[in-house]
């Protein structure tokens, strides 16, 4: 029965916006009825569809998505054709280079469209994420200095162990009206800051001395996360208001080391050796509050996952004939791109395997994982080490409220070669090893549903189909080379590694002045955008 003469044109559209995208585009052909009710209401339905998908991490649009825009379906569209790019591997490939090809660390300004890169000689180098063009010099930043960036506040350590310095753009310090009349307090740490800009794309904002020795930091706006060792603490700082507002006693933990530090909503994630702590937060941070006990920890991982999966990087990988991106139109500075070219990108196809697992307590307390980083996006956790496993917990707020669910929502990866950087964001994950920078695009991960369907077949002796894992290499260096990869990073098109190009055979197809260009310790950019109509 044709429902549109029985439901108020208002429930079709709410009904229609939940369709995805491919399938809310066909709904026109059905009949006459259908796209005049569609094309009536074209503005008003993707509208929906777009509030519906959008996330508070969308709020802030870049250039690609927004320019020459006018429609809310176009908007749509884009987002959408980016989505299958990454599923798809179709990209271009490009270099950002700073002038001594040393880059340690990278953050992206995906607003702005510049890079920050730390480096191995020291100093901090901000440039156009499309044509390498130098914004700014920090200079004085000491050698192999961390970074973090987050909402235009810039946080790097110095030479004294328990003190960080905090630039701002210069642009929202003077609307905010902050670059007048600094404090006696801000006047001393002007002076006593070693680092001084040479342009004026930042500005000094503040220094941050911790009451202890700090082991590891990250900032996720506007909380900074310390966790220092020797105090076994964790200190969380306002960034924006300049002041300590709590700390957590993390020595029920029982932490040997603290390798890495990561911060969400709700919780703080601790790094050791053998496995992962999370603390819960109060919902209240009030200056100089001791937090303790938490309300309550969670170590992972506790017990064996539920599903495993082994990829040998030597075997595994197919040779994908990607699409070839159209060359954007350079129609104004904001909005021009570097050409870039096609490079080739592997896919692996990861099965579900058996494996064998050990029994809960020896798994949780004897085996040294190292672990390297652990980041959240879209409520999903995944946790890298120097063993070569990655532990992807799906849901995890879930688990840290219910541990008992722990081994079903977890996903062991087993890549063999050690994992040594990791971002994870807008649910897209990209990850280093020794030989490989690997990428497991947005909604390439098993579902919570589809794992509990194939645990309990198993459990009943049937047989079920196997859980898969589709994961890209975007890196391929010469035999028997290491990577030598020091940071990745990625925003909603682009993935972005720095790396020793020397390793790397593809430079052999270029001009030896492209190639000593591009020699050493650079950025390579692999741009998933969607070509502009």
């Amino acid at each position: 029965m044709d429902t549109l003469p029985v439901l108020p044109p208002e429930i079709l559209l709410h009904i229609l916006s939940y369709l995805p995208l491919c399938d809310l585009a066909r709904c026109h052909t059905i009949n006459s009825t259908w796209l005049d009710l569609i094309r009536n209401n074209q503005q008003s339905l993707y509208r929906r569809v777009a509030d519906r998908n959008l996330k508070d991490s969308d709020l802030t649009m870049s250039d690609w998505l927004v320019h020459g825009v006018s429609e809310w379906k176009e908007f749509c569209r884009r987002r959408h054709m980016s989505h299958r790019n990454w599923r798809q591997g179709n990209h271009l490939s490009n270099w950002i280079s700073p002038p001594l090809r040393d880059v340690w660390r990278i953050k992206i300004d995906e607003e702005h469209n510049f890079v920050m890169t730390t480096s191995r000689l020291g100093n901090i180098y901000a440039m156009d994420s499309r044509t390498s063009e130098i914004l700014e010099v920090i200079v004085g930043v000491r050698e192999y200095a961390h970074l973090e960036y987050d909402k235009g506040f810039m946080i790097f350590d110095t030479h004294f162990g328990n003190t960080l310095e905090v630039w701002r753009r210069t642009e929202d310090m003077s609307q905010d009206g902050q670059m007048s009349n600094p404090t006696e307090n801000e006047a001393s740490q002007q002076v006593s800051s070693t680092a001084f800009s040479t342009r004026s794309l930042f500005s000094l904002y503040a220094e941050i001395r911790c009451p202890a020795s700090i082991r590891a930091y990250r900032f996720v706006y506007p909380i900074l996360l310390i966790g220092s060792m020797s105090s076994q603490s964790a200190f969380l700082w306002d960034i924006p208001e300049k002041r300590m507002v709590g700390s957590i006693d993390i020595s029920s933990a029982n932490m040997d080391l603290i390798n890495y530090v990561e911060k969400t909503e709700r919780h703080i994630l601790i790094l050791g050796l053998h496995y992962m702590s999370v603390f819960s937060l109060s919902p209240h941070l009030d200056p100089g509050r001791q937090l303790h006990p938490p309300y309550h920890t969670l170590n992972i991982p506790s017990v064996p996952p539920s599903t495993e999966f082994v990829l040998d990087l030597s075997l595994d990988f197919l040779e994908l004939q990607c699409l070839t991106l159209e060359t954007r139109t350079r129609r104004t500075r904001r909005s021009r791109r570097s050409e870039g070219h096609l490079s080739p990108m592997r896919k692996a196809i990861v099965w579900e395997t058996e494996g064998t697992r050990a029994e809960g307590a020896i798994f949780a307390s004897t085996i040294d994982y190292s672990f390297t980083a652990a980041h959240v996006s879209e409520g999903d956790l995944i946790l890298t080490s120097r063993l070569g496993k990655i532990f992807i917990v799906l849901d995890y707020a879930s688990v840290f409220e219910d541990p008992s669910l722990e081994s079903l929502h977890t996903i062991c990866l087993d890549v063999i070669e050690p994992v040594f950087n990791l971002t994870f964001s807008y649910g897209s994950a990209v990850f280093s090893t020794r030989t490989q920078v690997l990428i497991i695009p947005s909604g390439s991960l098993p579902k919570i549903q589809d794992i509990r369907e194939s645990v309990s077949r198993k459990e009943a002796g049937l047989p079920s189909l196997p859980l898969k894992i589709e994961i890209y290499s975007c890196s391929n260096v010469s035999a028997g080379a290491a990577l030598e990869c020091s940071s990745v990073q990625a925003d909603r098109t682009r993935a972005m590694f720095a790396y020793n190009t020397r390793a790397d055979p593809a430079l052999d197809g270029f001009s030896p002045p492209e190639a000593r260009t591009h020699s050493g310790y650079s950025v390579r950019v692999f741009d998933f955008t969607p070509p502009l109509s």
